[in-house]
């Protein structure tokens, strides 16, 4: 049975809940793995936010474009030893459990329309808000582009693995993953030359530089469930000269992740896991059922760890947030601490954050896409999942934590403990709308829209276990089925009914998923090979050659005259050996000419086309 977290523990999470400022660092440059990086260490504030992020635009806005420049000349700027770096950092170690202290916080419905958070990067603009500026300079600045060219291409950086530069913590290449951009001039700004004004210019870009840093690394923390050694703390960095400022990240880490051994050691650790994980799941072919496999595993091999949530003070004894993820282990943020915990004694449970990030991760590995949601400034995460044209709600934490499945595939987000209201995005992120999933009979498929033309006969085949998709979130209507492909379809029909192998083919060997229905077919004679003694694994298969299978499969009945030729002007294209069963498809409804009176006998069937023949047959 799982321990509730108490009352005495709920107030000291709700202290630990606001938001940690920003630090400045000294960041050294030195060799990577080096784990340099220590929040204790951190001493200066950074100055007041003179601006922010918006996608609100009015009609008669001014815009400034800033220009990206080329990469010769940001690595050039990065290359200078005028670089300032200041460390960001946000702690998600506090849950509330009902929630209704915060709910009076929500100040905003989200809406639909959500990709990622990174694809949201695009239409920022920024707008200072600073008073001795907007005085004088009201425009919005667009850096949308420029913030979404720095998340692509750390992000795939971060997909390299262990060759990364975030992985490494390889600074130089990481500067080079930056961007630099034009801003306006100090004289746009209505500041002078003075001492003064060009302190005050330098202040304003910074903050600039900074925000769209922080929200840069906050996208891909929330989006890459790769990244599980570096969560919600990051360095900026910065160069202004003249009018460009040059901008990059430095993903940081806790305490376990610190040095480039402890990553690869855990990296190997969780490959192997997930992968054990991920096996597990695969007797399961809907991603519904893999869903609910992932999120059980989680349950039943996680206990919440309320000691990462403790009141802690450092060796002064002054109150310390960090102290635990810092000194102790920042596992329970990772997705490392759900995965690895029960298996490795020295690994650390883990936190809301650590269950949502895991639950990320393993679905990843299936394609069902997953990512993260916060709640009033940090006091909570969970997950919003991808299901098909939907998206649901899941909160493996909660669930662990109640012995509950209320939270599974349910519509979470604005309800009380998951009011969405996260002080980084609140101004612009756009959050997907929730709906509740209650079990695997949604069609889970991403690639099939509502308004598809064969969607009804796909949802069909599916309900049936006729046909399954390319991966449990694919169904790849639009490519063609392949003979092995149908031959599985009929197999499924026909209730997958015991086969001895044999060799009939010389390219369908033993063991594949296709042999038994291959083997099948062949014995109830419904397929043959090439002369050549191959099947054709791979090969599409013709409309005309689909209708000789199933006029076979249907006992080749008796069929009414057809005028194929009076119907369709391609008739004399249909082979000799598929005429009668393609006059019988025509008859019995079963294939349908195309709007501009072709049968099109020799083309190939699409996954969609061979759902909606085998709809009006079985």
């Amino acid at each position: 049975m799982k321990r509730r977290m108490t009352a005495c523990l709920l107030v000291l999470a709700m202290m630990c809940a606001f938001i940690p400022e920003a630090l400045a660092s000294e960041r050294a440059e030195s060799a990577a793995g080096n784990g340099s990086a220590d929040i204790s260490s951190l001493y200066e504030e950074l100055p007041m936010e003179s601006g922010s992020l918006t996608k609100e635009v009015s009609q008669d806005a001014e815009v400034f474009e800033p220009e990206i420049l080329s990469q010769e000349q940001h690595e050039s700027m990065v290359a200078s030893d005028d670089c300032e770096e200041y460390v960001y950092s946000k702690n998600y170690s506090a849950e509330v459990v009902n929630g209704s202290e915060y709910a009076a916080l929500s100040t905003q419905t989200k809406v639909s329309g959500f990709t990622t958070y990174g694809e949201q990067l695009a239409g920022l603009r920024y707008q200072f808000d600073d008073s001795t500026v907007k005085k004088y300079y009201n425009k919005q600045i667009a850096v949308g582009t420029a913030m979404k060219k720095l998340y692509d291409s750390v992000k795939a950086d971060i997909q390299k693995g262990t060759s990364s530069a975030v992985f490494n913590d390889n600074a130089t290449e990481l500067k080079k993953l930056g961007v630099t951009i034009t801003v306006p001039s100090y004289t746009a700004l209505g500041l002078s030359n003075s001492e003064t004004d060009q302190s005050k210019y330098k202040q304003v870009l910074q903050d600039m530089a900074v925000e769209l840093g922080w929200v840069v690394y906050r996208c891909l923390d929330m989006d890459c469930p790769e990244m599980f050694y570096s969560n919600g703390y990051c360095s900026m960095g910065y160069n202004i000269s003249g009018t460009r400022m040059t901008i990059y990240i430095l993903p940081m880490y806790r305490a376990g992740f610190t040095s480039l051994s402890a990553r690869k050691q855990l990296k190997t650790q969780l490959d192997a896991k997930v992968a054990e994980i991920v096996a597990g799941a695969a007797q399961y072919s809907k991603a519904y059922d893999k869903m609910k496999y992932f999120e059980e595993w989680l349950c039943s091999h996680n206990t919440y760890n309320e000691a990462a949530v403790a009141t802690y003070y450092n060796e002064k004894g002054e109150y310390d947030q960090f102290y635990y993820s810092a000194n102790i282990s920042g596992a329970p943020w990772s997705s490392v601490s759900a995965i690895l915990n029960s298996s490795n004694s020295s690994i650390k449970g883990p936190v809301c954050e650590g269950y949502s990030r895991a639950f990320q991760l393993l679905c990843s590995k299936v394609g069902i896409q997953v990512t993260e949601a916060v709640s009033d400034s940090g006091n909570h995460m969970w997950n919003n999942v991808r299901y098909g044209n939907y998206w649901t709600g899941v909160d493996v934490t909660w669930n662990d934590s109640y012995g509950t499945k209320q939270y599974f595939c349910s519509i979470i987000n604005n309800i009380s403990g998951h009011i969405l209201d996260d002080h980084d995005f609140q101004d612009w992120l756009v959050y997907p709308s929730l709906t509740a999933i209650a079990n695997s009979s949604i069609l889970p498929y991403y690639d099939v829209s509502a308004t598809f033309w064969g969607r009804s006969y796909i949802q069909n085949v599916y309900d049936k276990g006729y046909m399954a998709g390319t991966s449990c979130v694919a169904f790849a209507p639009n490519t063609k089925i392949t003979r092995e492909q149908f031959a599985q379809l009929l197999y499924n029909i026909a209730g997958n009914p015991e086969v001895e192998y044999t060799k009939r083919f010389t390219d369908v060997s033993a063991g594949k998923w296709y042999t038994n229905a291959v083997i099948w077919a062949a014995e109830e004679g419904l397929v043959s090979g090439y002369p050549n003694g191959a099947f054709g694994v791979g090969d599409p298969i013709s409309r005309q050659d689909i209708t000789v299978i199933l006029y076979h499969d249907a006992d080749m009945p008796e069929i009414e005259d057809v005028d194929l030729t009076a119907k369709f002007t391609d008739a004399d294209r249909i082979s000799a050996y598929a005429y009668e069963s393609m006059s019988w498809a025509v008859a019995a409804g079963i294939l349908s000419g195309n709007a501009n009176g072709t049968l099109n006998p020799r083309g190939n069937t699409t996954r969609a086309e061979a759902a909606t023949i085998i709809s009006k047959i079985a």
